[in-house]
């Protein structure tokens, strides 16, 4: 009998819910749960404490299963889920080889064995580790449920053509898998199943003779109140008194399904989601009345439609008589007009369905009890259709979490939704659903748009209106046709929503932006300029090339323009193609004072950030564009912090970051010596140890943080009633401050006007050395610094990059935390001898005993020679400490004679070296002496 389920929901379900019921994961969440092919019945099994998994957390779905387990699982089953048998019935196990580690199933086997569900191989015999079959598990559940084995011939030759016969019947065999073979060891998932249809199959009473009811099932007597022992009944009084009916032949179920008997479970076996599709509903409580787990699983549908229905021709055998009721559900709203099925047919045929609109149909088994008392089967219909809309975000409320669609389909909508499972940005284009009755947001997810261009169109004409159903288009060697509901709905974005017309259809090689539904079908489309795309990037100050690239045939040199570009996923494109506007503005930005000029590219001294779009496969952008589109600013006296907002230095909002808005910040790696990008948006921003651009190191003299800001470049869009919302943010950020090694030789202008000035204010510049290489020092407050005494002498600094480190940048330094590390007050000397830099001190002892301590160079060890000449000082840097004895005599015996120093003044040496190891040295040559 098919779908025997749907028989059982439809004589017990009284009232049906209309209402969704979410799905909870599974019952347990086993670690090999994605195997698991019958999902609903592990979840059952699990929940209510039939099945449980392994040590290791695994199911095994597929795993075969022992009699003695399968004993166990049937005898907890039919003792009404109570694990309360325990020894009670080990000494009355007949088999002898329940024995050793077979000894834990005895009572199991016994109780089984006593109530008739188990037998043995023979009389003494049961065989625990032998594999169970299908069949064998289908005889047991049927005992269970109340079929005498003996009346029913489950013994004897054609046992096995019995038992199929009734587990057939009464719904065993349901839902298993093409391949399943039952007289194959069954599997532990199988088992589930077969367990499950069980659960929902109805309660065997016994035969029928006559007049007279030979009971075969005590469970039933006990679920009525009747004494155990009583044999039988009237069929008059199970059929008028006790709602049974004959199910085939002579046996006589109850209207009671099985699961009844199960403590602490509640079955809706014909529930419905919020569409109106049928689904089971399992509820199950613990011995307080506490749910503990509940889950809906949908049934099986009889045809499944994602085009215009065939159902006049898939259900041309079904007879129009048999069909007790037709139900016809449209987004979760069932029909108030009483369909007759001819008018669910030509519903569904010809109006509802089509290209990418849902349509399932569930035909269902419905029992009529007969005036022969017997069991009569007719036919319930239902028919669900579900539509896709499509719309634009209007707006994200990020302190509600909700997000509003530009236009709904149905009044009894409201428009706003929880975000919370979406994370949707204003102008996102979103597929949506919708169910019950049009009044909930079922799900939404993102319209990803396919890019193609379109070589033909064909417009299908019926009558004067297109007719989409046929309507396509060609593009990029594919076929797109259009949905059914094409265009619901888009009022209010700028989608396009029609078929193209004639006119459109003559157009070749134009770019369409085509947004399907998931079943490939055009929903909207929006068409591109040829070749046309927009984006944002960085163009990076010092690339922009521009070199001839051949002439044209009147002889007119052709440029070709690159620069290297840097997208706000932190990609960088080396030699990106540029128009020459744009590498025009990328100059004269670079080449910018810091000053604001009229134009809006110039004065930055940095790259530039633009919006561009693609022309010919070049990035091209003119001021023009930039201001229709975006306002696009740029600040020295502003700080962007952790909450994604830039502020003024006096801490005035300047714009806000919002949760679309999307971050470049450019950081100098010491250790690589180059610049490195980074993307981030609103969350991983705030992630970050310190605010760009701000909290420097150090405090001023109100005991204030020190706040320092570089340049940022930003976009932002008005936002009605609110401060300006950033888009797109490029930052040069300031750096964790970092201690590094300074050799300051020499004061070089005082600044009170550049592009550092704007950043750090007044500044006074120094030559020196960091770390070996040249540079400019950028010093703000000198007060423990005296460039008359200072000049040329070696510093630990704290310092905080403004730009690269090449001896035109400066870099700033917080001098409040300058201090020397050595200060050479007595006559000493440095050469270098056997692998290791001595201290030469004349004063405290002459000879070997002059030699006071050894220090080794460490590998990055380097020093810096200077040389005075009659117009100022000149430098060296050595990085080899071998070169250290060129500037000492060697005596006749090959040794350096520490009274023999090549011009070297004592007085005037630093160096910074801890425990026996040196890394820099500074040291002045004083040609004179």
């Amino acid at each position: 009998m098919k779908n025997f389920r749907k028989v059982l929901a439809l004589v017990l379900v009284v009232a049906t819910l209309f209402s969704f019921v979410a799905m909870t994961a599974s019952a347990k969440e086993y670690t090999d749960a994605d195997k698991v092919s019958y999902t609903e019945a592990v979840d059952v099994l699990t929940a209510i404490g039939i099945l449980n998994g392994y040590t290791d957390g695994t199911y095994r779905p597929t795993n075969t299963i022992a009699r003695a387990e399968m004993a166990k699982m049937i005898a907890v089953l039919a003792n009404e889920g109570k694990d309360n048998i325990g020894d009670l019935y080990a000494s009355a196990c007949k088999f002898a080889d329940m024995t050793g580690d077979a000894v834990w199933a005895k009572s199991y086997v016994a109780y089984c064995n006593q109530i008739g569900i188990v037998a043995g191989r023979n009389a003494t015999t049961f065989d625990p580790y032998g594999k169970v079959t299908g069949i064998e598990t289908a005889k047991m559940l049927l005992c269970m449920i109340g079929f005498d084995a003996k009346a029913q011939g489950y013994v004897g030759t054609n046992w096995k053509v019995n038992v199929l016969r009734d587990a057939e019947k009464v719904g065993l065999l349901e839902g298993f898998a093409a391949d399943f073979e039952a007289d194959k060891a069954i599997t532990r998932e199988e088992a589930a199943n077969m367990m499950l249809n069980a659960l929902l199959a109805p309660m065997v009473v016994g035969t029928v003779s006559g007049n007279i009811v030979n009971i075969s099932n005590t469970v039933w007597l006990k679920a009525n109140g009747f004494d155990t022992t009583i044999k039988n009944i009237t069929l008059t009084d199970a059929i008028d008194v006790y709602d049974c009916y004959i199910l085939y032949g002579n046996v006589l179920v109850s209207n009671v399904p099985v699961w009844t008997n199960y403590a602490g479970l509640d079955v809706k076996a014909n529930d419905r989601d919020c569409y109106g599709n049928p689904v089971t509903t399992w509820r199950f409580t613990n011995e307080y009345g506490k749910e503990i787990w509940t889950a809906s699983y949908a049934h099986a549908y009889d045809y499944y439609y994602t085009d215009i229905s065939t159902l006049e021709t898939d259900l041309d055998k079904l007879d129009p008589d048999s069909v007790n009721e037709v139900q016809y559900w449209e987004d979760g709203y069932k029909s108030t007009v009483t369909d007759t099925l001819a008018e669910a047919i030509e519903r569904a045929d010809t109006e509802d369905s089509g290209r990418g609109v849902e349509v399932k149909v569930y035909i269902q088994n419905y029992v009529k009890i007969g005036a022969d008392h017997k069991a009569v089967y007719e036919y319930n219909l239902i028919v669900t259709v579900k539509n896709t809309f499509i719309g634009e975000v209007a707006s994200v409320n990020n302190a509600a979490g909700t997000f509003t669609l530009n236009a709904v389909p149905y009044t009894n909508l409201d428009a706003t939704f929880s975000n919370a499972n979406y994370g949707f940005k204003k102008d996102d284009v979103v597929l949506y659903w919708l169910c019950t009755n049009h009044t909930e947001l079922h799900d939404a997810e993102i319209a990803t748009p396919v890019n193609v261009d379109l070589t033909e169109t064909y417009v299908a004409y019926d009558n004067v209106a297109p007719n989409e159903h046929n309507s396509y288009v060609v593009g990029s060697s594919k076929t797109y046709y259009y949905a059914k509901n094409l265009g619901n709905v888009v009022a209010g974005s700028d989608l396009a929503a029609d078929v193209l017309d004639t006119v459109e259809n003559e157009k070749t090689n134009t770019t369409y932006d085509l947004y399907l539904d998931k079943f490939g079908n055009i929903m909207a489309w929006v068409e591109l300029e040829n070749g046309y795309e927009t984006g944002y990037a960085y163009l990076v100050e010092g690339t922009g090339v521009y070199v001839p690239n051949g002439t044209t045939s009147s002889g007119t040199n052709l440029y070709t323009a690159t620069a290297t570009t840097v997208d706000f996923d932190a990609n960088m494109v080396e030699g990106d193609k540029i128009s020459k506007s744009t590498f025009d503005a990328l100059r004269e930005s670079e080449e910018g004072d810091g000053i604001v000029g009229t134009n809006w590219f110039s004065g930055y001294g940095y790259g530039l950030l633009v919006k561009y779009s693609v022309i010919n496969g070049e990035k091209s952008v003119d001021d023009d564009y930039q201001m229709n589109v975006d306002v696009a600013q740029r600040t020295y006296d502003a700080v962007l912090k952790k909450d994604g907002n830039i502020y003024k230095m006096d801490g005035t909002l300047v714009a806000n970051g919002t949760s679309e808005t999307k971050y470049l910040v450019r950081t100098w790696n010491y250790t690589k010596g180059a610049y490195e990008y980074k993307a981030y948006d609103e969350t991983t921003l705030a992630a970050q140890e310190y605010d760009f651009c701000g909290n420097v190191a150090g405090v001023n003299e109100d005991n204030t943080n020190k706040t320092v800001a570089a340049n940022i470049q930003y976009f932002t869009k008005t936002i009605a009633g609110h401060n300006d919302a950033l888009t797109y943010v490029f930052v040069n950020a300031l750096y964790a401050p970092t201690e590094v090694d300074a050799f300051v030789l020499g004061r070089s202008a005082q600044i009170s006007k550049d592009l550092f000035n704007k950043v750090i204010g007044d500044y006074t510049a120094y030559d020196a050395y960091i770390n070996g290489e040249k540079a400019i020092l950028a010093v703000t407050e000198a007060s423990e610094f005296n460039p008359a005494t200072d000049s040329y002498k070696l510093f630990t600094a704290n310092l905080t990059v403004i730009g690269l480190v090449d001896g035109d940048v400066p870099v700033y330094a917080d001098l409040d935390e300058v201090a020397t590390t050595y200060d050479a007050a007595d006559e000493v000397a440095w050469v270098y001898d056997e692998g290791r830099i001595w201290l030469y001190n004349p004063v405290t002892g002459t000879g070997d005993a002059a030699i006071a301590e050894a220090l080794k160079p460490t590998s990055d060890f380097f020093a810096v020679i200077a040389y005075e000449t009659s117009s100022g000082y000149e430098t060296k840097v050595i990085t080899d400490p071998t070169e250290l004895n060129n500037y000492y005599e060697i005596d006749a015996d090959g040794n350096i004679d520490f009274d023999m120093s090549k011009g070297y003044d004592s007085a005037t040496c630093w160096a910074k070296y801890e425990g026996t190891s040196i890394s820099a040295l500074y040291m002045v040559l004083d040609v004179n002496n």
